[in-house]
Formats: structure tokens, sequence, C-alpha cells
């Protein structure tokens, strides 16, 4: 049985008239798109077909470094996955802060964090019972956990954040101080930080305070807002102090009457810190994006979780529990961060409670953007793929996308192919076959390569020309070559 080849390169027609030769150029940039496209779904490198290769740069396998210039892979220097260009871009960064976990029958944990240069886990929350134990300071320059309630005694303090890494104390747990003559004791301590938890509340006389937050105190600031009183006795959890600083517990559910609380948590919060005139120190609880302005150096970024809530009715109705700290991830420096635009999603504090479980505190993202830093002329030289024997006409099939004006094909784009290993190339003319998906694809066909010395060991070049920053940035995506 003849098979594709056979009837296409060796059917002996000397006989017959009429007949022209039968013209695949369509078929071959099918066949390279339907490479793409299996490539793509399979997650593969570099692979080659009966003479044909293709690659569509899942990894560098494909390519040779050492013939290659400016060649700028999309998977670690560009935002454009899997992509090579001429541009030159330095990566960013996203900062990961998880919020502290709520008060639950235990003080609730610190939240965790991932990303960065630095990464820590908040204070955990103080425990409750007849004298409620004081929250954990944050273990490293992270924010502070929510202090415990007394149920008979006082509550505890809240643990402390540090102030020069922008962590919040957590809030001080409700006190009861339930003596025979109804004395009131001291209330608990806020803890200190970039700002401050709030004092529980106590028996009679202390109401529990909001957690301070930027440029005010309380929830519209960032802070956690204080326990509601109970309808007997005060005994709510002070609120945490921001960013990120633990709720504190509530103070004798048994006792307290109806509605007292733990504080919340503070919400979390992103600090971008900067040099521009002088240290500049942007500090945010709401918002979305930052773009760093021209002229700035020595970028730093924390991101903070936020604090969990303080919970009330545990212990035998006695106490609730402070909630955690939120973590804490820092950036890595970027000594020329000017333009990069900094987004970020800010985690809420965890709502305190009248119940054993409190609410959590809420993830903080904050990604800092990639930089272009210039435009260049692009190189790009794949590694050698052997031909099984010396091939005198070759095609190519390329993807390419206009990151910003247009390519002029032939011009600013160029496409060759060798077939001994680079050391003498053929241009092929480009022209452009409509799209694949948002990609243009580029193609020539049956391209001349016998003029080269003779060999097996094909190979392609594309170049990239007039490349410039904003005005003609070219990406290449995917190429495959065939051969006869």
């Amino acid at each position: 049985m003849s098979n594709y080849k056979d009837l296409k390169y060796n059917f002996d027609g000397s006989g017959l008239s009429g007949i022209t030769s039968y013209d695949d150029d369509t078929l071959q940039a099918n066949v390279a798109l339907l490479g793409f496209k299996t490539a793509l779904n399979n997650d593969l490198a570099k692979y080659s077909l009966q003479d044909q290769v293709i690659d569509e740069f899942e990894t560098v396998a494909g390519i040779d470094a050492s013939a290659s210039t400016n060649e700028f892979w999309g998977d670690t220097a560009s935002p454009d996955q899997n992509a090579y260009s001429g541009v030159d871009w330095s990566p960013g960064e996203t900062l990961t802060a998880y919020g502290g976990k709520g008060g639950d029958g235990d003080g609730g944990d610190g939240g965790t964090a991932t990303g960065g240069a630095t990464q820590a886990t908040g204070g955990a929350g103080g425990t409750g019972g007849a004298t409620g134990t004081d929250g954990a300071d944050g273990p490293s320059n992270s924010p502070g956990g929510g202090g415990g309630g007394g149920g008979t005694a006082g509550g505890g303090d809240g643990g402390d954040g540090t102030a020069a890494w922008y962590t919040g104390g957590g809030g001080g747990g409700g006190g009861d101080w339930d003596t025979s003559d109804g004395a009131s004791g001291a209330e608990a301590d806020g803890g200190s930080g970039y700002k401050a938890g709030g004092q529980g509340g106590t028996y009679t006389t202390h109401l529990g305070a909001d957690g301070e937050g930027e440029g005010g105190t309380g929830p519209d600031y960032g802070g956690g807002q204080a326990g509601a009183v109970g309808a007997a006795r005060k005994n709510n959890g002070g609120g945490g102090g921001w960013p990120g600083g633990g709720g504190g517990g509530g103070a004798d559910y048994t006792n307290s009457g109806a509605g007292c609380t733990g504080g919340d948590g503070a919400d979390g919060g992103v600090i971008i810190v900067y040099t521009n005139s002088g240290t500049q120190i942007v500090k945010r609880f709401s918002g979305t994006s930052f773009t760093v302005p021209s002229g700035s150096t020595d970028l730093i970024v924390y991101a903070i979780g936020g604090g969990g809530g303080g919970g009330h009715d545990d212990h035998g109705g006695i106490s609730g529990d402070g909630g955690g700290g939120g973590g804490l991830a820092k950036s890595n420096t970027f000594s020329s961060p000017s333009g990069r635009v900094i987004t970020y999603s800010i985690g809420a504090g965890g709502e305190g409670t009248d119940e054993v479980q409190a609410g959590d505190g809420g993830t903080t993202t904050c990604t800092i953007g990639p930089l272009q830093a210039g435009a260049n002329n692009l190189t790009l030289q794949s590694v050698d793929t052997a031909a099984a024997a010396v091939p005198t006409s070759a095609s190519m099939v390329l993807l390419m996308e206009n990151g910003a004006g247009t390519a002029t094909l032939n011009t600013d784009i160029k496409g060759y192919i060798s077939r001994n290993s680079g050391s003498s190339f053929t241009q092929g003319t480009l022209v452009d076959e409509g799209l694949f998906g948002d990609k243009r694809i580029l193609a020539f066909h049956d391209l001349d390569i016998s003029g080269q010395s003779s060999g097996t060991a094909m190979c392609w070049k594309i170049t990239t020309h007039n490349q410039s920053t904003d005005s003609k940035e070219t990406y290449i995506h995917a190429v495959s070559i065939g051969w006869k």
C-alpha cells in the first residue's frame, strides 16, 4: 500500500498530462497548528514529527542560547508566559498573608504567609478561663494575638506587634472580677505595635475599646471594633490594632447577660515603603492598587492578613478565647521600582462573637507587578534536529503577537532555515495566513535550501528588528519547520 509520502514524491506521472502538482501549503500549516495545540494541551517541550519539528516554548529546551541574543523567555522574564521576545522584563512577586483564626475553644492560631523575602506567623490568641491568658506577641515582628477573657478575674493582655514592621497589637480580653463585693478590677491592656489593640472591658466600670487604626480608631480606619457589652455586665473583648491584631475574648458568658461578645480582629493591610525625596510610607486598609512614582528607589512592601475575632461562650460559660494575629509577608527590595504597579486585596478582620467559634481573619494578597527594562532586537535560534535524509526544501509556520505597534513582515520580523546546524541560513518570505486565537499565523512554504552546504542538522532562526519600548514589541509564541 502506498502512503502519502510515496504518492506525493514518488508517483510516476510521466505519461499523464493536464495534471498540476498538489499545493500542500495549507496542509503544512494545519499540521503545524495541530502540533501547537497538542504541545499546549500536554505541556510539551520541543518535539519532533517525521520531517518536522514543533516548539511552543513550554520550556527553553528547544533554543540554542549560545547562538541567540536578547532572548527573554516569558516564563521567567516577561508577563507574557511561554513566549520569546527582545523585551527585557524585571519580574515582580506575589505576597500572600493569611488571616488569624478566630477564638474557638483555644486561642486562635496566628495566620501564616507565603512569598517575598520574609514570612511570619501571627501571634496566637490567649485562652479564656477563670483568669484569661495573654495573647502571644507576634513571634517574628508579626501582629499580636488577642487576650483571653477572664471569668472570675482579669482578662489577658493582647500580644504585641512590631511598630517598625507595621504590625498591630492584639485586643485585651474582657474581665469579670466576680468578687464577693462586686468590685471591678483593672482592665486588660491591648497589645502595642504599629497601632495598639483596644483594652478589654470589665465588670462594671470599663467598656472594651476599639483597636487603633490608621488615622482614627475602630473599623472605619482598619482597627477592630470592641465587642458588644452584655445586658448585665460589660465584659466585652477589645478590638485588634491595625493591621492584623487579633480580637480579645469576652468574659463570663454566664453572668454577662445576653449580647456580650469578643472583640473583632483588625483588618489586614498593605504597607508600601520607598525612597523618593526621603522615605515615603503608603498605608492601605482599602483600595486595590498603587503605582510607584517616577524617580523612586528601594521599594519594600509588607502584606498583613486580617486578625481573628474573639470568642465568648466557652470553658463552661466562664469566658472566651482571643483571636490570632494575621500572617506577615515582607517583599524583597526592588532597587529601581518606578512605574511598578502594585495590586492588592485586603483581608477583613474576623468578627467577634457570643458563641464559641469566632470569625477568622481574611487573606491579604499583594502582587508587585513586573517592570519593563527595555525592548531589544532579538535573535532566536533553535537547537538542531536531525533529518532522515539531506533535504532540499523547507517550510516554516510561526505564531506572532504584536505586543506594541505592528511588525512589518520581512522587515521587523524575519525567518530563516538551515540544514547545516546554522553554518548558513536561507531567508524565507513570511506571509500572514490569519489568526490562531489572538496570535498571527506567519508562514513561508517550500523554501529552496539546496544551495546550502549539504547536511541534515536542521535548525531555524527568527530575528526581530526596530524594537522600541511601547512602540514596537514583537513576541514569538511558537515555531514549526518541516522539510523534504
